[in-house]
């Protein structure tokens, strides 16, 4: 089985990932030309954090290409190659850490520079390439996770520039101090970026949950009607995508093809809320006692539980509402298709279960063949059932009751 993703979004931001890419080397190989030439380890360093943005863009370009590639139920990857971005961005992170630390060692030694207009210069361009760059690749419609921080990114860059330029000032004027400190800025930015990816990937890597999606996602599922609960939701990010799976709960009465029918209406709704979750795995069980169950008790005036015929009211307790809802009994003054009657009435009323003292055989296969519950309660105020049904004191009904 193929699951092909709309790959045009992917190829607009694949466009602007590449060319970034060449962008990033031109200005990395160009502050490192300069830097050396020149004599100022600051502009050196940002070299090397350009050349970092570039093995970054590098990895996103990976993941973008990955994602277009139609995903397969079936072979070695069924869950697709996604996290090849995850895992190019884990080994580059680390060698920018490197990188950083070696910068950090050879500007403690600081050799004579020459003078700061041709650094000057070049920084400030750089700062105007790179802001541009991060404006327009943010204007792709989509976008995997590495591009996106690399957007932020590059506006981090811009302030960078700025303490760059000023490094070159203090290291060209030998203000020994500023210096070093305007170097450790950027040497440590550049170690906070690297280890920030370095955890993102590694979090990807070991499946971790997402609790922003997972928080979204359930409230997609609660939105859906017939689900009686859910539980056991798991999420994980794999790229740029994520996989879903949970445990839904229904009703005990509905049938195989009304349960496949709920799950892929809870999936749509996933995938709807959630563009980026392209997998959803299902498991359907019959919904616990404790479940979002809206229950009709039959009763007389008293309130006390009747068998269907002769109930003269029937008290409906909706999910969340401590109070019922009293209303006549629809086949009161009914004598002929009088289960059709109140299934009519129970189905219009959002009902999924109902408390009866007693009922007829054929009545009860049609309440389960319609999906509503049925459970068999002594004569007994209809809110002593309801509190026994949720604690799981209530038997459903069975061809010998």
């Amino acid at each position: 089985m193929l699951i092909v993703l709309d790959s045009r979004p992917f190829e607009r931001a694949r466009r602007r990932t590449l060319f970034s890419i060449f962008a990033f080397v031109a200005i990395s190989i160009t502050k490192l030309l300069v830097g050396w030439v020149f004599g100022f380890q600051i502009v050196l360093a940002d070299g090397i954090h350009n050349l970092a943005d570039a093995l970054m863009m590098i990895a996103a370009y990976v993941g973008i290409v990955l994602a277009q590639k139609p995903l397969k139920r079936t072979g070695l990857f069924p869950y697709g190659l996604y996290k090849g971005e995850n895992l190019i961005s884990l080994f580059m992170s680390i060698i920018i850490i490197f990188g950083a630390i070696e910068v950090m060692l050879e500007g403690l030694r600081p050799a004579k520079s020459s003078g700061p207009l041709m650094p000057t210069a070049v920084e400030i361009g750089s700062l105007l390439v790179v802001a541009f760059l991060g404006y327009w690749v943010s204007r792709a419609p989509e976008k995997p996770s590495v591009v996106v921080a690399e957007v932020v990114h590059d506006y981090q860059d811009a302030l960078v520039s700025f303490i760059v330029i000023a490094g070159i000032f203090f290291e060209y004027y030998r203000l020994f101090r500023l210096y070093l400190i305007a170097l450790l800025i950027v040497v440590v930015y550049l170690a906070y970026q690297a280890l920030s990816v370095a955890k993102d990937s590694v979090l990807t890597l070991l499946d971790a949950s997402d609790a922003r999606v997972e928080s979204e996602i359930a409230k997609a599922v609660s939105s859906v009607t017939g689900i009686i609960g859910f539980h056991e939701l798991k999420v994980r990010k794999s790229g740029p995508y994520y996989f879903a799976e949970m445990h839904l709960e229904l009703p005990r009465s509905v049938s195989v093809e009304e349960a496949d029918e709920i799950a892929d209406a809870v999936e749509e709704k996933i995938k709807e809320t959630v563009p980026r979750v392209i997998g959803v795995t299902i498991h359907v069980e019959p919904g616990t006692s404790s479940g979002k169950w809206n229950i009709a008790v039959s009763a007389d005036s008293n309130g006390i539980i009747t068998g269907i015929s002769q109930a003269e009211f029937f008290y409906i307790y909706y999910a969340g509402k401590a109070e019922p809802r009293v209303l006549p009994s629809p086949i009161a003054q009914v004598e002929r298709r009088r289960v059709v009657a109140l299934i009519d009435f129970l189905k219009q009323n959002a009902v999924n279960a109902l408390i009866t003292a007693e009922v007829e055989q054929p009545a009860a296969y049609a309440l389960r063949g319609a999906g509503i519950d049925v459970y068999i309660s002594r004569p007994e105020p209809a809110g002593e059932a309801i509190l026994k049904f949720r604690a799981g004191g209530l038997k459903g009904y069975t061809e010998k009751d």
